[in-house]
């Protein structure tokens, strides 16, 4: 997303912004030691950019719809993926989310209970409202602000400096995503005020 406003001293035309939109779902606990990769959900199968490959052959966890949001179905696969993933390796988690209308949860889940904030309360409540999404976004803004500023000085000229394509985007916010560290999840868990503040000791809010 290129900058939306700026200083001058006199009308300058605009740049046009990408049409592409995606979704990503983010998930990660409490105590730091989990943070999924990203559940990407765009429009196209295969884009343009994908070089005629799938999302999981360039190491995403990738889906499509029309609207490129969640859905009841692209929910249930997920979780459900995520729920054998569990089983296997023995372990039983809760896992709290909004009530958005795209989280159905599926029947025959054994290893994950599932809770949904009430109405109106995710954003006082919920850790990834509390900060940890805010940091995802200004840490993709800053690399897609510096990839322009790079692209500028290699000589592109200004109203192309933004453009990018969907891949490109998807990386950026794959690297993003692992750039939000712990300590920074471990104080958004706190700041939603859910758990005790006994759970994560003051000496161990760094990362590890």
């Amino acid at each position: 997303m290129p900058p939306d406003h700026g200083l001058s001293d006199k009308k300058r035309s605009g740049v046009k912004g990408n049409k592409v939109r995606l979704t990503f779902a983010l998930t990660s606990n409490a105590d730091r030691s989990v943070k999924k990769e990203a559940f990407i959900i765009g429009k196209a199968k295969k884009p343009r950019a994908f070089g005629g490959k799938f999302g999981h052959q360039l190491g995403f966890y990738y889906r499509n719809n029309a609207k490129a949001w969640m859905t009841g179905a692209l929910y249930g696969e997920w979780i459900k993926n995520w729920d054998d993933e569990l089983r296997r390796e023995g372990r039983k988690i809760l896992l709290l989310q909004d009530n958005c209308t795209g989280h159905i949860v599926p029947e025959g889940l054994t290893n994950i209970h599932v809770e949904n904030f009430s109405a109106n309360l995710t954003p006082h409540v919920q850790p990834m409202d509390a900060g940890i999404i805010r940091c995802f976004k200004a840490h993709y803004r800053a690399r897609y602000i510096q990839r322009s500023i790079n692209r500028y000085d290699s000589g592109i000229t200004p109203s192309a400096i933004y453009n990018i394509n969907q891949l490109k985007g998807m990386r950026l916010a794959q690297t993003a995503w692992h750039k939000v560290d712990a300590s920074t999840i471990c104080h958004c868990w706190l700041k939603a005020g859910i758990l005790p503040n006994s759970a994560f000791p003051t000496n161990n809010l760094s990362p590890p």
